[in-house]
């Protein structure tokens, strides 16, 4: 494929065949970085095909095109934000899948929070299989942590007899 045919299929899809020097001004791709960016792009189209987007659409005037590269790249983002969240749910709620320990993992992950009784969320513990709450690290200002010096004890007659009396 010719250089000047690789330009016009790089535009096709909204990829730049030009780039910015250090005076600030654009100038040409050479074929070299026009080939690095057709196989970005194609790899890019592979990825997508693999998580199951379409690389088409069907235009109103032109008939089916295909995807630009931004396109592309939002539908992969799209797809991969919402990865964890559908698929466990569906394999979760059908009854061959509801005991295993990645589904008892993923419920007890999703329990959420519980504010007013001082929980943050849930953590799921393999070894007693069970879902225990994370709670938030509440420090009380009315009781300021004592420290105790070695030799000394709490609550004795003699520290209290230093004020004075």
């Amino acid at each position: 494929m010719s250089y000047n045919e690789l330009k016009t299929k790089l535009k096709s899809v909204g990829i730049h065949v030009t780039k910015i020097n250090s005076s600030g001004k654009r100038i040409p791709l050479t074929p070299k970085e026009a080939q690095d960016k057709a196989k970005l792009f194609k790899n890019l189209q592979i990825r997508a095909k693999k998580r199951g987007i379409k690389l088409m659409y069907k235009s109103k005037n032109k008939g089916y095109i295909y995807k630009s590269y931004n396109r592309l790249t939002n539908e992969l983002k799209k797809t991969y934000n919402n990865f964890g969240k559908t698929d466990l749910n569906d394999i979760c709620n059908e009854t061959s899948q509801s005991m295993t320990t990645r589904c008892k993992k993923w419920r007890c992950e999703n329990k959420g929070s519980s504010e007013n009784e001082g929980i943050s969320g849930y953590q799921y513990l393999e070894s007693i299989d069970t879902c225990s709450p994370i709670f938030y690290n509440i420090q009380t200002e009315l009781e300021p942590p004592q420290v105790v010096r070695q030799g000394e004890v709490r609550g004795s007659a003699s520290s209290s007899a230093s004020f004075g009396g």
